[in-house]
């Protein structure tokens, strides 16, 4: 290739850091060139960048762009740097250009979001927008959440297994995909019935599009407040007004709204100086819980700052006329926002003493799609519901859970209305209630009597894994976490108790068919089931079974499960089944250091790559800088024909090559750290020997462990300040503090893997004329991925 070549003159700036050529640049060219450079490191590039770079966009079936990253600079067919997308059915695969696979979900995996709704993982291709799923922080075992930075999708073409859990999770993935372990993320290939999964019980709901309808106008505000402009400019400016159904903020305003309403205060007084109402929120609770409260509040563009814890001592006067003293304490998060309190209001929180004010399920409530409501529900649960709990001598069951009201007695009949509003709502969620009981209160600080209503939610098995696993709290974490120990446990003697009825049908006819009493009582002692549960039920003539399973007491198993201070728990592995699939696969890549997301309840692994940080600042590394190189150059072999000091037979290299990190980790050069926190656990799984060369082989086996030389390099570098464009990618990639020190390696494949690429090149020179396959450069000879002599290639550069 002629290297004295001008860069185009019609590449256009698509953004600060992204430049583009067009199509039309060069004839053949199927989609655009991109470069990923600032304007100085895109003038310092090589025109041979760009004459590779639009080659590459000549091939056939790539995808989208033919990009270029930052470090380009000349290559072999690609620039180095280079990376393209190719269609795995008619797409090609060319030595000039390596990739690596990625682990797949089957399309219909459930994918949990931030807001409770569940979507499936196919349904994120068109639509991601800025939406955050649930994941894991792999330090603390706490829920959190991320947006996505990467969708993926493939066709599946290794193999398909479906995992089953204790707790009845199943999840479909590629045998590649990791899911976590009590002993960190292990690819499911490697998965046996010995394993248990990290799961998250919380199911939620699915997801439905919101109607774009009004909720409130401006019109609605001047209604209650008058024409304020500058309450209802702020209102506007924050993207609040007009508020609509389908706004990306009435998910957070229907948490709020539901817990402001429990355990929150909205109201105003008139300001002579002002001339107006002035208005006020404040939400009450632990310090954990407004913390997220005050989150949210910023997420709408608001800042609530003042937190404060008091002492409270009051006295509570019955209506009999005895009194009893309360004591205790109280924390407050205050909101002077008027025009957020306003909006509130006007969303149906009420206002001022909320004993003395008639509460409503709001309207727009009642007509948005159930994962609305849901947030609206758990908000106002996370405030009023009571928390898990059991009798004393009922260790394996729970009370019927109790959402109270209390308010004065003048507004009973509407305090009624709006308890069966409730149980309405949970209607939708398939979830049944029992009685509203009454109890008399107390007399208000304005002599007034006052009442509780109390609805009592059913307490059955089903019924209480639906409360929790559908709509659970908002805003209440310890009711979060103890609700989440309580669904595992239910769901694991809803389990158990599945199993012992079916082994009793099941010897009911073995008992008709001759087999005898003892047999039957030996196999139920060996799957743990109730001998005496057993006998009770094998002679009974009805069909019906009540199999109430003697099991772990609800605090042992949580003891056991639950990972400490946390909403997961572990499930053991009962079953790993190899499907016939051949259809697409997906995954993403999350913008969390934490690389991982929640899918059908269980923690998995996303598509990633990780950077090895150093703690150290130039300033402390300056003064022995140079020792620093030599030490170095000293301990790594580098340069042209250099030689590695592991020293290995032909039987241990086939080894290496085809097992990976795992070897070097076996034989004491690498940490068991090294291999969960490199990119496909350091190994490429259809890595095939027998399609490397002999002379592949002999140039590789005496070069392990060096550098090499080339675009080959070892570097200590410094990451200034003004050199990082995303603070937010940085920081999850370790790099989080001014001229920080780092450490870069790049070594790639030595002469083995340059053999490798020369030998393919020369069997695709060959058979490009057969699939008809015409290509600008020679050094992008390539041959179509699904043909034997790509899939072969696919299999030998594995190996390097």
């Amino acid at each position: 290739m002629d290297r004295n070549l001008e860069k185009p003159k019609d590449i256009t700036q698509v953004s600060d850091y992204i430049w583009e050529i067009p199509p039309s640049y060069k004839k053949g060219m199927n989609v655009p060139a991109r470069i990923y450079a600032s304007k100085k490191l895109l003038h310092e590039m090589d025109a041979g960048v760009f004459e590779q770079v639009t080659n590459v966009a000549c091939l056939p079936g790539i995808q989208k762009y033919s990009f270029c990253m930052p470090d380009g600079h000349w290559g072999y067919g690609f620039p180095i740097g280079g990376v393209a997308a190719f269609d795995a059915e008619e797409g090609i695969i060319s030595p000039g250009g390596i990739g690596f696979d990625i682990n797949c979900l089957h399309p219909q995996t459930k994918i949990l979001t931030e807001f409770g709704y569940h979507r499936q993982i196919r349904d994120f291709e068109h639509s991601q927008s800025d939406e955050r799923l649930a994941l894991m922080n792999t330090h603390t075992s706490k829920k959190e959440t991320s947006k996505i930075a990467l969708f993926l999708k493939k066709k599946a073409d290794n193999k398909i297994l479906k995992i089953k859990t204790s707790l009845g999770n199943e999840i479909i993935v590629s045998e590649d995909h990791p899911l976590l372990t009590p002993d960190g993320f292990i690819r499911a290939g490697a998965l046996s019935n010995k394993d248990s999964l990290v799961v998250c019980p919380f199911e939620g709901v699915p997801y439905e599009e919101p109607a774009d309808s009004t909720l409130i106008d401006e019109e609605g505000v001047i209604a209650l407040v008058g024409k304020r402009g500058k309450l209802i400019k702020e209102l506007k400016e924050k993207g609040l007004l007009p508020l609509r159904s389908n706004s990306p903020k009435l998910p957070i305003l229907a948490k709020l709204v539901g817990f402001l309403t429990g355990d929150g205060w909205i109201g105003h007084y008139y300001s002579k100086k002002r001339e107006m109402d002035v208005w006020s929120t404040r939400a009450i609770g632990d310090l954990e819980d407004l913390k997220e409260i005050q989150k949210d509040f910023l997420e709408l563009g608001y800042s609530a700052k003042h937190i404060s814890t008091n002492e409270c001592n009051s006295t509570l006067s019955s209506t009999d006329g005895t009194a009893r003293m309360i004591k205790g304490r109280s924390s407050q998060l205050h909101l002077n926002s008027q025009s957020l309190s306003v909006l509130m209001h006007l969303l149906g929180v009420p206002k001022g003493n909320k004993s003395r004010q008639e509460t409503k399920m709001p309207t727009w409530v009642h007509k948005s799609p159930l994962w609305i409501k849901r947030l609206y529900i758990a908000g106002l649960f996370g405030a009023e519901l009571s928390k898990p709990l059991q009798r004393k001598d009922e260790p394996y069951t729970f009370v019927e859970p109790s959402f109270s009201q209390n308010k004065i007695n003048s507004l009973e009949r509407s305090n009624l209305n709006f308890l069966l509003e409730v149980s309405n709502l949970l209607l939708e969620f398939g979830i049944n209630t029992n009685k509203i009981y009454r109890q008399e209160g107390v007399l208000n600080s304005y002599g007034e009597k006052t009442h509780k209503l109390s609805l009592k939610i059913s307490s059955k098995m089903d019924n209480l894994i639906t409360l929790w696993g559908k709509i659970g709290f908002e805003y209440c974490s310890s009711r979060k976490k103890l609700s989440m120990g309580a669904l595992a446990y239910l769901a694991y003697r809803r389990i158990a108790s599945e199993k012992l009825k079916e082994f009793i049908l099941l010897s009911k006819t073995e008992i008709r068919q001759g087999i005898s009493p003892r047999e039957i009582y030996q196999k139920a002692g060996t799957l743990g089931h109730s001998l005496a549960m057993v006998k009770g039920q094998l002679y009974r003539e009805t069909q019906s079974i009540r199999a109430n399973v003697t099991t772990l007491t609800f605090e042992d198993y949580v003891s056991r499960y639950q990972l400490e201070n946390s909403e997961f728990v572990t499930s053991s592995i009962e079953e790993i089944a190899e499907l016939d699939y051949k259809g697409d696969v997906y995954d993403f890549t999350m913008k969390s250091e934490h690389h991982n997301f929640i899918a059908n309840s269980i923690v998995s692994h996303n598509c990633g790559m990780r950077l090895v940080t150093t703690n150290l600042t130039y300033k402390e590394v300056q003064p022995r800088l140079k020792e620093l190189i030599d030490t170095l150059f000293k301990s790594v072999p580098a340069g042209v024909g250099c030689k590695g000091f592991v020293k290995v037979q032909k039987k241990d290299f086939i080894d290496i090559i085809e097992t990976g990190s795992k070897w070097c980790v076996e034989n004491g050069y690498g940490w068991k750290d090294d291999v969960e926190r490199t990119e496909g656990y350091g190994v490429i799984d259809w890595a095939d020997h027998t399609k490397v060369s002999d002379k592949a082989m002999s140039r590789g086996i005496d070069q392990l462990g060096t550098l090499g030389s080339g675009n080959h390099y070892l570097e200590a570098q410094v990451a200034h300040a003004k050199d990082i464009f995303d603070p937010i990618t940085a920081k999850a990639f370790g790099i989080h503090t001014p001229d920080q020190v780092v450490v870069m390696v790049h070594c790639g494949s030595r002469g083995f893997g340059h053999q490798i690429g020369t030998d393919y090149l020369r069997i695709f020179e060959g058979v490009m004329q057969k699939y008809n396959i015409e290509v600008r450069d020679r050094e992008l000879t390539c041959a179509p991925f699904q043909s034997k002599e790509g899939q072969d290639y696919y299999k030998a550069m594995a190996c390097a």
